[in-house]
Parts: C-alpha cells; sequence; structure tokens
C-alpha cells in the first residue's frame, strides 16, 4: 500500500505580495512516503480577489459628518433667530396695541377733560352773565311814555303800555320815552311777550327832532339809531341769539363804556352788546309788532 501525505499552505495577499517580494508563493505539497517522491505546487491569488480600504475613506467620513454638524448647526440658528423674530413681532405687536391702549384711554381722559371744561366754562359764563345782569339791574330807571312822541297809529295805556294796530306799517311806527340820558348808566325793562317783529333801543335827540315832522317812524338810515329786533325766531342784530322769543327784556345803556345791552331777564343772561358810537341825550324807543300784542315798559320788582 502507498501512504502519502499533502498539506497547503494559503497565504494571504499580503502575505503573498510579501511571499512574491521574496521568492515565496503558497505552496501545496505531495509526499509519496513508499516511494519517496514528493509533488510540490503553488498558486498565487490576484490581490483584486481581496477589498482594500480607499485612504480617502477616513477623510470623506469626516467631511460628511462635519456636513451633517453644518446643517443641523444652520437649522438650529435659523430656528433660534426665527423665534427671535416672532418673539420680537409678538412684542412689537403687544406694543403696538398698548400704544392704541393709552391712546384710547388719553383720548377719554381729553375728551372728559374737554367737557368737564366746557361745562366749567359755561358755569362760570352763566355766573359772569348773572353778575352781569345783576350788576345792570342796580342802575334802574323810571321810563314814561311821551304822548308827544308817538306816532298816531298807536295808542298808550297808563303811559307805560304801547298797543299796537292789526295793521302792518312801513316804515316801522315808534314811541319814545320822555326821559333822555347824556351820561351815566341807566337800565329799564319792556315786557315783549310772545309778540314778533318789535324793536326797542335808543336814538340821538337830533332824530327824535326829525322824527316830529317825518311822522314818528323809524328811519332808515340808522347812524343815529341803535336797537335790538325781533322777527321770526330771530334777534336782528350781529352776534345776537337766535332761539325763542324772550317775554321780558332787560336794557342796559353804560355811556361809560359806551354800549347798549341787552338781557334776558327770566334766563339772567346776556343776549347781546352793541358798541354805542353816538353820544349827547339819547331816547328810549319803542316800536310794537303789527300782531296787536303791543309792549310794555315794566317796573323792575314789581
Amino acid at each position: 500500500m502507498t501512504r502519502c501525505s499533502s498539506w497547503t499552505d494559503w497565504k494571504t495577499p499580503e502575505s503573498a505580495s510579501s511571499a512574491s517580494r521574496s521568492g515565496s508563493f503558497p505552496k501545496s505539497r505531495i509526499v509519496d512516503n513508499l516511494g519517496k517522491t514528493s509533488t510540490e505546487s503553488s498558486v498565487v491569488i490576484a490581490e483584486s480577489f481581496f477589498p482594500t480600504i480607499s485612504p480617502w475613506l477616513p477623510a470623506f467620513v469626516m467631511i460628511l459628518l462635519f456636513g451633517i454638524f453644518l446643517v443641523l448647526a444652520a437649522v438650529y440658528k435659523i430656528r433660534t433667530n426665527q423665534k427671535a423674530t416672532d418673539q420680537e413681532r409678538n412684542a412689537q405687536k403687544q406694543i403696538q396695541e398698548d400704544i392704541e391702549e393709552f391712546k384710547m384711554e388719553l383720548e377719554e381722559v381729553q375728551e372728559k377733560f374737554q367737557k368737564e371744561n366746557q361745562e366749567m366754562t359755561t358755569k362760570i359764563e352763566q355766573i359772569q352773565a348773572q353778575l352781569d345782569f345783576r350788576r345792570a339791574q342796580r342802575n334802574v330807571v323810571p321810563l314814561t311814555l311821551d304822548e308827544l312822541c308817538k306816532h298816531p297809529e298807536l295808542s298808550l295805556r297808563d303811559r307805560s303800555r304801547i298797543v299796537s294796530c292789526s295793521e302792518q306799517l312801513h316804515p316801522k311806527p315808534v314811541v319814545l320815552a320822555q326821559e333822555s340820558f347824556s351820561q351815566g348808566k341807566h337800565y329799564w325793562e319792556v315786557e315783549v311777550g310772545d309778540g314778533s317783529g318789535w324793536e326797542l333801543g335808543v336814538l340821538a335827540e337830533e332824530i327824535r327832532d326829525s322824527l316830529r315832522s317825518d311822522g314818528m317812524v323809524l328811519p332808515r338810515e340808522r347812524e343815529q339809531v341803535l336797537g335790538l329786533g325781533y322777527s321770526r325766531g330771530e334777534f336782528s342784530i350781529p352776534g345776537g341769539r337766535n332761539s325763542g322769543p324772550c317775554p321780558v327784556l332787560g336794557v342796559f345803556l353804560d355811556q361809560e363804556s359806551r354800549s347798549l345791552s341787552f338781557f334776558d331777564v327770566e334766563g339772567k343772561s346776556l343776549l347781546a352788546s352793541l358798541p354805542l358810537r353816538f353820544s349827547g341825550n339819547l331816547f328810549p324807543f319803542f316800536s310794537p309788532g303789527s300782531d296787536g300784542k303791543g309792549l310794555g315798559i315794566r317796573s323792575v320788582g314789581g
């Protein structure tokens, strides 16, 4: 019987490469012990059959990891900036809302202040008007209607009341008082009721003299005539009050301050104050409307 043995020496590509450099390769030997012979063979496996690690791989991995880190950092930064922007926007919105609320509160306070100020101003004006009225009333003088200075269509009653005719006359008929005033302060009151179309005031002595020859009608030229008229719900003076009739009118002639003022006696308020541009002896005049209601001199305190 023939006995033989065999063995194979396998090497890796690195060892094969070193073996090729050193002149040795993986070998296989068959030994015949009987014939005392041996057969030896070697096998070389190419390096392509064994994968190798690229030297760029670690660098690529590092670059990849660094890129991922940069992306994550950018996302974090964007989210942080967005959050800060949202917070800033919300803060600005809140500030704007607070400003609008403050403006509304300020407007309410201003409106309340203006209303209270207007009310206070009105009260002060009312108090001042009442004081002016009381001061004027201290200068009351009695008046008597002059029978010799009246229009023939008008009639007098008790020399203190004028009875008007129902016929519309043009120019307006007039009655004068006997008293005249050249200086000082003088106040009288006239009952006008709810009549309309009347006029009263003062005129100069030379106008009085001319009226006697002209039929006792108010002249069209008013250079030396100053008065207050009322017709169709309005007072016929610049800056006068347009309202309902005042049953009793107070007339205040102040020749010291050169003014003629008219008061609502019941309301104790000033209707108007007109500048007096002429002087001398001034006579109170009265011209009733054509509604038949007439005018009357009122005794102050009566």
